[in-house]
Parts: C-alpha cells; structure tokens; sequence
C-alpha cells in the first residue's frame, strides 16, 4: 500500500511524544514532550481523597465496558497496574490503610477494637484535618451495622482513641451527605477524606456499572470543588481487595495536582505504599515498619505542583541526559493549546490536545468512548489516510492486535499505546503514523537542529 500524507499535519502531530521517528530517523529532541521529569518523591498536598470501591480485581475494572467512566479518568491521571490488597477479607486492609497494620484481624469482625495509633492521629499532631465521610451510615460516630452501611468499611471507627472520644468522633466520622457541604470551600474541605460508598455503591453487593456510575455521580463534585481547583490535590480511587481470583491485584487510579496523565505505573505497589505516601504528601509520620518500609508511590508524580493550579506547558527538554540542540523556533505545528484550568476537574477529556484530532483521538475531544478499549475506531483513522494506516509495516496484516496502536508518548526508542503497552521500536517505524512520512515541520526540525 502506497504512503499517503495526512490531509492536516497540524491535526496529526502528537504533544505528548517526547521522541519522534521520521523516516528510520530516531529524533531524540526535535519534539520535547510537554511534561516534567518525573518526581522521585511524594510532593507536598493540600489535600488527598481516597475513595475505596469493593472485591473487584484489575481485570475486572480496567478495560472493561461495564466501567467506562472509571476507564474515562485514564487519560487524565495515573493508574498503578501493580498494586494490591494486603489481606482478606474487607476489613484487615481498610485497618492496613489507616493503621499501617492489619493487627492480626482475619475476619470482618465488629468488636475487634484496636488501642494503636493511626492516620487520624499522625494528621492531627502534623496540623492537618481530616474526616471519614460514610455513605448511609444512620448517624455521626454510629457503632455496628445498619445496611447498606457495614462498619467493617469504616476503619477509622475501630480505633479506640476515636470511638471512646465521643466530639473527636462524632466531628470526623460523619455521614456521606456531609462532604457535599465541606466542599463549598476550600477552608472547610479536610486535608484527608476518606470515602465510603454504602454496600451497593461500592460494588460489594451490586454490579461494577453501579458502583461506575456512583463514581461518575460523585467525583466530578470533588474534582470540581474549589480545594481541588485552587490548591494542591489528589484523588485516588481504589478497591480494597479482589474477588480471590487475581492475586488480589486491585486497580489505583490518581488524579490531581502534578500526576502524568495517562501514566501507567508497573512498579509494585501496595495499601502499605498508599499510605505511606499520604503521610509524607501532608506530612505526617509513619506508623509502623509497614508503612515506613512501603515505597511511595512517586513515579506518577511529574513534578512538584507547581504554585498555580493551572499548569503550563513545560519548557522544552531533551529526554537524554546530554545537552541536545533546541528545536527550531519557526518549527511548525505547535503544541496544543494550554490546558483548561483545572485539567481533570470532571472531564478527562481536558488533558487532550484540543485542536489534534489524531488518528481517532475522537472526532470530538469530549469523546472518550475510544478509551474504554484497545481497539481505537478506523472510521477516524480513514479520515486521514488510506486504509487507517501509512504502510503495511504498520498495518493490522503486520500483527498489530488488536488494532495497530495509537501512540500516546515515547522516550527514547519506546513507546507507550492510548492502552498502556509498551514497545521498543526496533524498526524505527512507528513516528510516521503520528507525523505522516517526510512531515515538512519534522523535516525543517531535522535540517535546523
């Protein structure tokens, strides 16, 4: 099949590609990507979220089409692909999360008080706030169970210093409904919130598409609350264990304040780990050995956020270590437009270019029906090129399954897919299906660096 040049260059070039291939040519700084360094530390925050849903595996959340807004926040945030529950069942990991110890429990047990110290301790001698909001819970500091509510979701209410302290309880542990009112402002919004939602909403009872469209009801409140707006925060949704079929491998996804978006982390991460790493984001010190020896979860960091919560482009950098010439100033196309104010606030479709209607991206940057699978829709492709593709080296004939890939980012001679794979281009072969062959800005590019 002959090559055939994208109609619109400007539409096809890619922002996050932070090396380009043109032609066999590996280009190591002619196109930097936008993105900083990654951090190799926790970055100081305002605020953290965390939101734990119910005995689903990974495999059963991502990627699969009874979740599509949870697959939606991909683009825009992080997502660990190796984390897990520390226990079974519910109740030793929510106390592994709050109390760095699953303190012996193995059942889901309702008298089993713990006298230890924990998280909300760790915050309050650090100067920071903190609530447990719970969905459907009868009452503030309610002890026991009262479906759909189960106190075994409800780790903070097991440590004694909490529950036998009837204004320190009764003024954290408060109904779901509170947080609505909490996130009116900035000041009035937790440092910690920790979120549960009831037995049916958290998956535990009902289906994944219920405990997804309770998400989708509920996350853009806080993503668009003014603490996450105009200060420095983070969301991390995750579930507290599998269903026994999967290792208790478990999804985590971060949004917020300074995470890669569309970062996909394969470091082994545990509770112990997302503990830790709350403790040092507001600084506060660690509990026990667990949690002290847990490694942070640092890698989807991109940098320290920046003092504004609206980012900026980066400067232009050179993925090698070496000093690179600087891309021509009269290089055309430019990158995308600077993002929207608040690049994950209840659309993850703001972290996409908005002007680059890439090899199917969408033919409208709001829809992200794309991402919810690995097969990206050829009737966009086909809008550009002849076939969906720009030789038969890298068409679907090649071995591409299922779908040749769309590239999202590369470093190097790696390249990372919109689903998260990862490949070395041996070939260096796959920079023309983002650019198109002999792209006159690469070119130029090339010839003035």
């Amino acid at each position: 099949m002959s090559a055939q040049r994208p109609q619109t260059p400007a539409r096809l070039f890619l922002s996050k590609l932070g090396s380009a291939i043109l032609g066999g040519l590996l280009l190591t700084a002619v196109v930097p990507a936008p993105t900083s360094v990654q951090a190799t530390a926790v970055p100081a925050l305002d605020h953290v979220f965390v939101i734990v849903m119910e005995n689903h595996s990974y495999g059963e959340i991502i990627g699969s089409s009874a979740a599509p807004y949870i697959n939606s926040l991909l683009p825009s945030g992080s997502l660990a692909t190796g984390y897990f529950g520390v226990s079974h069942p519910s109740l030793p990991n929510y106390l592994a999360l709050t109390g760095a110890s699953t303190f012996n429990v193995t059942s889901d047990c309702t008298t089993c008080w713990q006298s230890a110290a924990n998280l909300a301790d760790s915050l309050e001698s650090a100067g920071r706030s903190w609530k447990a909001y719970d969905e459907s819970i009868p009452s503030a500091c309610f002890v026991g169970d009262n479906y759909p509510y189960a106190q075994k979701h409800d780790p903070f209410i097991y440590f004694n210093d909490i529950r036998n302290n009837a204004s320190r309880c009764q003024g954290h542990i408060v109904p779901f409904s509170n947080m609505a009112t909490d996130l009116q402002s900035a000041s009035t919004t937790p440092s910690f919130a920790f979120i549960t939602p009831n037995m049916c909403n958290d998956m535990h009872d009902c289906t994944v598409g219920t405990g997804d469209s309770w998400l989708q009801q509920q996350v853009p409140a806080i993503l668009n609350s003014s603490a996450f707006k105009t200060q420095h925060s983070l969301l991390a949704v995750t579930w507290d264990e599998d269903d026994s079929s999967a290792s208790n491998q478990v999804p985590l996804i971060l949004l917020g304040s300074g995470i890669r978006a569309g970062f996909r982390s394969a470091i082994t991460y545990n509770h112990y780990s997302l503990l830790h790493s709350i403790e040092s984001a507001l600084g506060a010190a660690t509990l026990t050995a667990n949690d002290a020896g847990a490694a942070l979860i640092g890698d989807v960091f991109a940098s320290a956020p920046s003092p504004s919560p609206s980012p900026s482009p980066s400067p232009s950098r050179s993925p090698s270590p070496s000093p690179s010439p600087s891309p021509s100033p009269s290089r055309s196309p430019s990158p995308s437009p600077s993002p929207s104010p608040n690049p994950v606030a209840g659309n993850a479709a703001a972290a996409l270019p908005q002007d680059m209607l890439h090899f199917g991206v969408a033919n409208q940057p709001s829809d992200l029906s794309w991402m919810t699978g690995s097969g990206v829709p050829w009737r966009y492709r086909y809008q550009y090129l002849a076939g969906g593709v720009n030789s038969g080296a890298r068409g679907p004939d090649a071995g591409w399954e299922p779908a040749p890939p769309v590239v999202a980012r590369g470093e190097g001679a790696e390249l990372w897919d919109v689903d998260g794979q990862n490949y070395v281009d041996h070939l260096l072969a796959l920079g023309p299906m983002i650019h198109g062959h002999a792209n006159p800005a690469m070119t130029s590019a090339v010839a003035n660096a």
